[in-house]
């Protein structure tokens, strides 16, 4: 698929936003020939930045300038892809990354200070034993940005994971695999992946970028908690769902004709944004990514609340073809406002 962009596109910065193929080469193993592919030097993910441990989930998020901006990339990115007939499929935090800056003027020094020393475990077969010559004889763990400092990364987005991306034209038929809390309801219900749902899956990451906790929340990776939260805060659903969300427990309330998100309760949850931060107490001393975080306690501008409400209303719709195109989301004045 990353060649097919490749092959269509004209010189396009869009393009710049989605991880390419930059070089391949093979190695010889005991299992035979692995082709291995080189990509662009990626920095941590949003959800890798935004998760931290031991923290009340949305107290860490990007602050709004660069959350605005990162969002407009990534919806510039999926528009690029939508104008060739490609649809991502997979469109979550943990597939946005923020690339590192100017690395190529790294020392090794610093390679190592910000990325430490690679750690080897040895491999072993469950029962104790080694493996035998078809397995390596130790694993390398993925490198970790927990040390990296905000200085090091860049303001630039990479999106990245196209395992489950389609051409529009030929949609699969069983769905994909996004995580249910970025599912949209067509999606979830009916297995229908289209360039629709990428819309959706679009406006719960830029949500999570600008908010640190998720639209949609699943603690469980319950798909029928997820579904009842977006009746509660986008209202009713299209009478046709109705049998569908009962069977999977799901209160749809009594309204039957409300079928479009009436805002109350999505200004609500955006509202709370910065409302119930958990303070951390580490005596004045900076995180690594600590520049592009906002200061805990720290609340949206209630004309900022209006845009992104205003915005969200648009791309979170029950039918999907009523969604605002992602060449128009992008056209969207919360990306470009300051508040």
């Amino acid at each position: 698929m990353l060649r097919y962009l490749d092959q269509r596109a004209q010189v396009n910065p869009r393009r710049d936003s989605i991880v390419s193929i930059m070089d391949n080469f093979t190695i010889e193993g005991p299992n035979g020939t692995h082709i291995c592919y080189v990509s662009q030097v990626e920095g941590p993910s949003v959800a890798q930045i935004l998760d931290y441990l031991g923290e009340i989930a949305g107290s860490r998020r990007l602050h709004g300038p660069l959350a605005r901006k990162l969002a407009g990339q990534l919806a510039n990115a999926v528009f690029f892809m939508h104008s060739l007939g490609v649809v991502h499929g997979d469109i979550t935090p943990r597939n946005v990354l923020l690339r590192l800056a100017n690395i190529d003027e790294w020392s090794l020094d610093d390679v190592s200070r910000q990325l430490d020393r690679p750690v080897k475990d040895e491999a072993f077969k469950r029962s104790g034993e080694k493996p035998d010559m078809s397995a390596p004889e130790y694993l390398v763990q993925p490198t970790s940005f927990s040390s990296v400092t905000s200085r090091y990364v860049s303001e630039e987005i990479l999106l990245i994971d196209l395992g489950e991306a389609f051409l529009e034209s030929s949609a699969p038929s069983k769905g994909v695999g996004t995580p249910v809390s970025y599912c949209s309801p067509e999606l979830t219900l009916e297995a229908k992946a289209s360039s629709w749902s990428d819309v959706w899956a679009l406006s719960c990451t830029m949500f999570k970028m600008r908010s640190g906790f998720p639209l949609f929340e699943s603690f469980i990776g319950s798909a029928s908690q997820v579904l009842q939260e977006m009746v509660e805060i986008l209202g009713t659903p299209p009478n046709p769902w109705w049998p569908s969300l009962k069977q999977h427990d799901v209160n749809v309330g009594q309204n039957e004709t409300s079928e479009t998100c009436s805002g109350a309760l999505l200004s609500e949850r955006i509202s709370e944004i910065g409302t119930n931060d958990d303070i951390p107490s580490r005596n004045g001393t900076e995180t690594p990514m600590s520049k592009l975080i906002e200061a805990p306690g720290t609340e949206m501008a209630a004309d900022e609340v209006n845009a992104l409400t205003g915005l969200l209303q648009r791309t979170l719709h029950y039918t999907p073809e009523a969604c605002l195109p992602v060449g128009l989301t992008i056209k969207h004045p919360w990306f470009a406002d300051t508040f």
